[in-house]
C-alpha cells in the first residue's frame, strides 16, 4: 500500500476521488435524463453494473498475491455490498431529486469512519474523525431548504442510507483485503461477482427489453454506465493504492458541491429540474461548500 507523503503521491491520492466525485455529479444528471427519455431505473442499473464489472476484468493481466487460497468468500461478501449499494442509489435518484439523494449519501463517511475506528490496520486517525464530521454538517447545510414533495423524499433518503452503509462498508473491505490479495485479483473478482448477482437477479425484476426503446434512452445509458463505471475505478484504485478509506470518502464528498452546482446551472435547461437559482439558498449551500473545503483540508493536513 503506497503511502500519500511526497507531492506526487499527495496529488494522485487528491486526484482520485477527486475526478470520482465529478464523474458522479455528471452520471447522477444523465441518470435523470435517462428516466425522462424513456428508460427504466432497472435497465439503468443492469447497464451499469455490467459496465462496472467489465471495466475490472483487464485488471487480471496485473497478477495477484494469492497465498494459499483464493478469497472467494471475501470477495462474495465486498460484492454484495457493492450490489446493495448500486441498487440504493439508482433507487434513490429515481424516487427523488440528486439534491437530495447525493447529500444522504454523503453520509458514507460516518460509516467508513466507524467502521476504521475498530478494524485493526485500518490507518485511522483521530483527524479523520473530525474531517468526517465536517463534511456531514456541511451536507446538512447545503441541502437545507431544497424544494420537492416530502413524499419522494423520503424514499430517496431512505435508499440513500442503505446505500451509504453499503459502500461504506465495501470500501472498508477494499482497503483492509485489496492490498492482501492483490489490485489484480480481488477488485475483478468483485465486481465480476456483483455483475453475476445482476445478471441472476434482474430477469425477475425487468418484465419488457433490457434496452430501453427511445434512442435518447439508450444514449442516456450509454453515458451512465461510462461515467459510472470511471468514478467507481478511480475510488477503487484509490483505496487499493493508497488505503485510507475515510480520507478518500471525505474528499468524494465533494460531489457534493458539484452535483449541486451543475443542477443550479442546469436549472433554466431541460437537463434538469431540481434546483433552484434562489440567492438566499445559494448563499446557504456556498457557507456548506466552504464548510466541506475545510473538512478536505483537515484530512489532508492530518
Amino acid at each position: 500500500m503506497t503511502n500519500p507523503n511526497n507531492m506526487k503521491d499527495s496529488f494522485v491520492f487528491l486526484l482520485m476521488p477527486l475526478g470520482a466525485a465529478l464523474l458522479y455529479s455528471f452520471g447522477a444528471v444523465a441518470v435523470k435524463r435517462a428516466l425522462a427519455n424513456g428508460a427504466t431505473r432497472w435497465q439503468i442499473i443492469l447497464w451499469s453494473n455490467l459496465a462496472i464489472a467489465l471495466s475490472y476484468q483487464p485488471l487480471l493481466l496485473m497478477g495477484a498475491r494469492v497465498g494459499n487460497r483464493i478469497p472467494w468468500s471475501e470477495a462474495a461478501l465486498c460484492a454484495s455490498c457493492f450490489f446493495l449499494g448500486q441498487m440504493g442509489t439508482f433507487l434513490a435518484l429515481h424516487h427523488g431529486d440528486v439534491s437530495v439523494a447525493t447529500p444522504v449519501l454523503g453520509t458514507k463517511v460516518l460509516f467508513v469512519t466507524g467502521w476504521s475506528a475498530f478494524l485493526p490496520g485500518a490507518g485511522f486517525k483521530p483527524a479523520w474523525a473530525f474531517g468526517a464530521v465536517l463534511s456531514v454538517l456541511a451536507i446538512v447545510i447545503i441541502t437545507g431548504g431544497g424544494h420537492g414533495s416530502r413524499r419522494g423524499r423520503l424514499p430517496a433518503a431512505f435508499f440513500s442510507l442503505g446505500a451509504a452503509f453499503s459502500f461504506g462498508t465495501a470500501d472498508v473491505m477494499v482497503q483492509q483485503w485489496a492490498p492482501v490479495f492483490g489490485l489484480g485479483l480481488f477488485l475483478p473478482m468483485v465486481f465480476g461477482g456483483m455483475g453475476l448477482m445482476t445478471l441472476l437477479a434482474f430477469p425477475l425484476l425487468i418484465k419488457g427489453s433490457w434496452i430501453p426503446a427511445p434512442k435518447p434512452g439508450r444514449r442516456w445509458l450509454a453515458v451512465i454506465a461510462l461515467f459510472f463505471a470511471l468514478q467507481t475505478m478511480a475510488m477503487m484504485a484509490a483505496l487499493g493504492l493508497f488505503g485510507h478509506a475515510t480520507a478518500v470518502n471525505v474528499i468524494y464528498n465533494t460531489r457534493v458541491i458539484w452535483s449541486v452546482l451543475l443542477a443550479w446551472f442546469l436549472a433554466k435547461s431541460s437537463f434538469a429540474h431540481d434546483a433552484t437559482a434562489q440567492p438566499g439558498l445559494m448563499m446557504r449551500r456556498l457557507g456548506g461548500a466552504v464548510l466541506l473545503f475545510a473538512a478536505v483540508l483537515v484530512i489532508l493536513a492530518s
